[in-house]
């Protein structure tokens, strides 16, 4: 006798679909035409029957479960337009930090990185760049958006901005082992790896907002 509203995946513009049916309990929509409700609603109708009848086959997985993502990425729409320099830098490591955090939490790094834009008229660019090596180092992710976006935009306000982490692998593949004789660039990435994942520590203990970049704070963009 419960409402059809009381079930999960039945919002607002679904119910009123169910309504215009006759269909207002959950009783009502567990008997109701198969046929009709996909007729009216598609597979979606018929999976709403079989979840008021108490049906569901979806695989049960443990509280907290997060498939591996194939790809990641961190994209927003500014509150004001990005307009110059300092505006594009800001937002691409801002966006940056998030994605390679998101990396580190699933043991990956990313082989390629891709940037969409979009101008206020709508227009959109989407272009993407190998990275060196495999990578979820926040400086290194925001240095190849940065370039691609300095190869591929011409000028002009920015709406809004995302950047992808593509082409994921196991961050075995790119947290380096110390080795006796090494180069330059592995141990800088060994130290800025221990710097990102001591923040990503922090971060998870104390909130989000324990430790930010300077630039974030009172920002205009976010």
């Amino acid at each position: 006798n419960l409402p059809v509203t009381a079930l999960l995946f039945v919002g607002d513009s679904c119910a009123r679909i169910l309504y215009r049916m006759g269909i207002k309990t959950i009783g009502d929509l567990a008997v109701s035409d198969e046929n009709l409700l996909r007729e009216a609603m598609g597979k979606n109708g018929v999976l709403l029957r079989e979840f008021a009848l108490g049906r569901d086959y979806a695989e049960v997985t443990p509280m907290g479960y997060e498939p591996t993502p194939k790809s990641v990425s961190k994209g927003m729409t500014f509150k004001a337009n990005l307009a110059n320099p300092q505006d594009i830098s800001f937002a691409v490591t801002y966006l940056s930090m998030s994605v390679a955090e998101r990396l580190r939490k699933h043991s990956l790094c990313c082989n390629t990185v891709a940037i969409t834009l979009r101008t206020p008229d709508q227009s959109s660019i989407n272009r993407q760049l190998p990275l060196n090596h495999p990578s979820c180092l926040c400086d290194e992710i925001s240095k190849a958006a940065l370039e691609l976006i300095r190869k591929n935009h011409k000028g002009g306000e920015i709406y809004s901005l995302t950047v992808h982490a593509e082409k994921l692998s196991p961050n075995g593949q790119c947290v380096l082992q110390q080795q006796l004789f090494s180069d330059p660039w592995e141990e800088k990435y060994q130290k800025r790896y221990s710097l990102e994942t001591a923040v990503d520590s922090i971060r998870s203990r104390f909130g989000s907002g324990s430790l930010c970049i300077a630039s974030s704070i009172n920002n205009r963009l976010i």
